[in-house]
């Protein structure tokens, strides 16, 4: 991939020394995330507010609708840097849906006025 070829990848400082962590690359107007089990593969280029906002997620605080009660069957909301990442309290290991807020509060605007 072109314009890669002299970038200086960075290894989180969580690897630890078994070489099992996600590498990053600061490109011009981009991030490029590697394995770095398998530096070899293509890359995952980005733009810069998306590699902010999945940095942001990782540690990100979750929170439960009030009405989900205890059988967990509800939605999860984060708040990532100036966007919303919504997940299914049931499976929080799959992909999240990240919105802008103006997004969420139309979403949320819509099923109230139902």
């Amino acid at each position: 991939m072109s314009g890669l070829a002299g970038a200086q990848w960075r290894k989180s400082s969580y690897s630890g020394g078994a070489n099992d962590c996600v590498e990053l690359a600061v490109l011009d107007s981009q991030v490029a995330f590697r394995d770095s089990k398998r530096p070899e593969l293509s890359p995952l280029v980005v733009g810069r507010s998306d590699a902010q906002a999945f940095i942001a997620g990782v540690g990100a605080q979750w929170r439960k609708s009030s009405y989900s009660g205890a059988a967990n069957d509800c939605v999860e909301l984060a708040v990532v840097g100036t966007r919303i990442a919504i997940r299914d309290s049931k499976c929080p290991e799959q992909p999240v849906l990240v919105l802008s807020r103006a997004r969420v509060r139309a979403f949320i605007t819509g099923i109230r006025e139902r």
